[in-house]
């Protein structure tokens, strides 16, 4: 379990866009890999606007360029309506790169 946040507009406070998420237990966070995940349909409202856009997401205390590519109808999750997502990562910010001086 884990929770997925983006950053927004000057990139400095990542805000969550799905808590939690279900992570596949072979997905690692590293450039160039295809994170899978689920998600609870009411969980993920957030998500569904974010399909095809290139962000600043963050997961696992790692901040990544990624792309959101799906979220499809899967199987219930705990007995309710859950969602599959694909999150490519583009590339890993090392924290220098993420954060700007002040």
């Amino acid at each position: 379990m884990a929770c997925l946040s983006v950053f927004r507009g000057d990139a400095k406070v990542a805000v969550a866009c799905a808590n939690p998420i279900y992570l596949d237990s072979s997905s690692k966070i590293q450039s160039d890999a295809t994170l899978a995940f689920d998600v609870l349909d009411v969980d993920a409202s957030t998500l569904k606007s974010m399909i095809g856009v290139l962000q600043i997401f963050a997961l696992e205390s790692k901040a990544f360029w990624g792309m959101l590519t799906s979220l499809e109808p899967r199987a219930a999750l705990f007995g309710k309506p859950a969602l599959r997502g694909r999150l490519i990562v583009k590339s890993i910010l090392s924290e220098d790169k993420s954060t700007t001086a002040n």
